[in-house]
């Protein structure tokens, strides 16, 4: 495939033309904003966009269904990448999405190999990826926020925080350069209530507890020592204040499902079904939530736990995809029920 001229990546924003290869189209866009000026930009890039896209998806598939219905619509969303309607499925999410869907699978032993790794952020990163921004970059506050932190939250380096193995984390990545030209979110103003986000949380490891492999480190020196463990998690944003999120965590259990656990916990649980999920099983008491978007495949082992943490921008937030409004409105309503029931 041929590549451009200048293998540098160029900046997303304030270095807008590169020149395209002999053998792939070049699509011309408009460029939403200049982060420096603040005002729309005149400029016009053009994008080799045809063929990176091509061996992208070679990496990192795409999967349909002809038998999904309209998208929510979702006014600070470009496009959309969801899960697929099913007739087969338990529920049927009222608010589901386009075409371009993700299978639900279990992450155990899914795995992407070095050199796909380096080839695919190369290809996001130093060629032209083509971008369709959220309207919501256009926010002042967001521009502000673009101009101070962007530095902090692009590139290579701050990809490479995550766990890169991961094929779904690959897909984020990509959304994220897409939709919000960055790795992670710089600005709180994108970020929204409702929406599937993925971050790195670390977390103490007790004395019974086995190593977790490259993620897991001791920290502390003379007095004192303990072992940490970093892992990417997911989570469901249940508030926003100005400078933090709470989040409803999501596990899976080790791919082994909420079944796995004692039955006095699962009141604690609820689902999380996509309208894909032909045979959607959850032992938790409550009617599973419904993801109206995603930008990754999801594990039809997801469980949204029903009690909130708190993390922020430095967690090294991606957007995973999002839940039906009525969703969040029920998670909110379990959330309080689980909370008040802790009080007696």
């Amino acid at each position: 495939m041929g590549r451009p001229s200048n293998p540098q990546r160029p900046s997303s924003v304030t270095k807008n033309v590169v020149k395209s290869t002999k053998d792939a189209p070049a699509r011309i866009e408009k460029r939403p904003y200049d982060s420096k000026s603040g005002s729309q930009n005149s400029r016009y890039v053009k994008k080799t966009s045809k063929s990176i896209e091509r061996v992208i998806d070679s990496y990192v598939p795409k999967y349909s269904n002809s038998g999904s219905s309209d998208a929510e619509k979702i006014s600070s969303s470009g496009s959309s990448i969801a899960c697929s309607n099913s007739s087969a499925s338990s529920v049927q999410p009222s608010e589901s999405a386009s075409n371009n869907s993700y299978p639900r699978k279990s992450y155990v032993n899914s795995r992407t190999s070095p050199d796909e790794i380096d080839d695919y952020l190369d290809l996001i990163y130093k060629d032209v990826c083509s971008q369709n921004l959220s309207s919501a970059m256009k926010d002042p506050d967001v521009m502000n926020d673009y101009r101070s932190r962007h530095r902090y939250h692009s590139g290579v380096t701050c990809a490479r925080q995550f766990n890169l193995s991961h094929p779904y984390v690959l897909s984020m990545l990509r959304k994220m350069y897409s939709q919000f030209d960055c790795v992670s979110f710089c600005s709180m103003g994108l970020l929204e209530a409702g929406m599937i986000v993925y971050y790195l949380a670390p977390y103490t490891l007790g004395l019974d507890q086995a190593s977790q492999g490259e993620g897991t480190a001791t920290i502390g020196r003379h007095n004192f020592s303990t072992r940490v463990h970093l892992k990417g998690r997911f989570g469901i944003v249940v508030d926003k204040y100005t400078q933090a999120l709470t989040v409803a965590e999501v596990f899976t259990f080790g791919g082994k499902g909420l079944q796995s656990k004692p039955r006095r916990v699962h009141a604690e649980y609820v689902g999380l079904q996509c309208a894909s999920d032909k045979e959607f099983y959850n032992p938790s008491p409550y009617p599973p939530l419904e993801v109206a978007e995603s930008a990754c495949d999801m594990s039809k082992d997801m469980s949204v736990h029903l009690v909130t943490d708190k993390i922020g921008l430095s967690h090294q937030i991606l957007f995973a995809g999002r839940v039906t409004s009525s969703s969040l409105r029920n998670l909110r309503d379990l959330i309080k029920k689980t909370e008040e029931a802790a009080r007696r």
